[in-house]
């Protein structure tokens, strides 16, 4: 099965959740690889249209890896050249946790120098220091329709079909002073 979550919406909410708080230039990391090369595209394209400027285009901000360790050393990049973003939206939560990181060790703080968002709502991001506001889809429903892709495949030889993953916004401390309590269905 070929799912995919709906990559514009989670760019769209990614940037109207840190434009709601008035912040206006924001990067965008992520791997620039396969199929997200053309969700950076998208992304970028919405955020442009949103008179917002994208930090993170640039080939100094590339990296192949979406973990931790990349959201930091891009983190850290980002500070020594004085290239502070007023938000940073991150293709995956690692790599959100790991800007984190290194934002707090050179006494900087989300959200109030940087507001962070990451993707996949991950257990732990609830949990951290500020809690990562974050972009989440339905583990459930995406396995259930695997399953199901999965059985009619084996049962009826039916090809996998694309399935688009509805996404919601869970807007928690890193990108606000105030989080709504509800998450935001997209």
């Amino acid at each position: 099965m070929h799912s995919r979550v709906d990559r514009l919406r989670k760019a769209c909410a990614g940037t109207d959740a840190v434009l709601l708080t008035g912040r206006v230039n924001i990067a965008y990391l992520s791997g620039f690889t396969g199929e997200d090369t053309q969700f950076d595209e998208s992304a970028g394209a919405l955020i442009i249209g949103h008179d917002a400027l994208i930090l993170a285009t640039d080939s100094r901000y590339e990296t192949q890896a979406k973990n931790e360790a990349s959201g930091y050393e891009i983190a850290n990049l980002i500070i020594s050249n004085n290239d502070l973003p007023d938000a940073v939206f991150c293709a995956n939560d690692q790599m959100a946790i790991g800007f984190l990181n290194a934002i707090s060790e050179n006494n900087l703080k989300a959200p109030d120098d940087i507001a962070i968002i990451g993707f996949d709502d991950i257990q732990i991001a609830k949990f951290l220091q500020p809690a990562l506001s974050t972009i989440g889809a339905s583990r459930f429903y995406w396995g259930s329709l695997a399953a199901k892709q999965l059985i009619d495949f084996l049962d009826h030889e039916q090809p996998f079909q694309s399935v688009r993953i509805p996404t919601r916004l869970i807007q928690r401390a890193s990108s606000t002073k105030h989080p709504i309590k509800q998450q935001i269905h997209l």
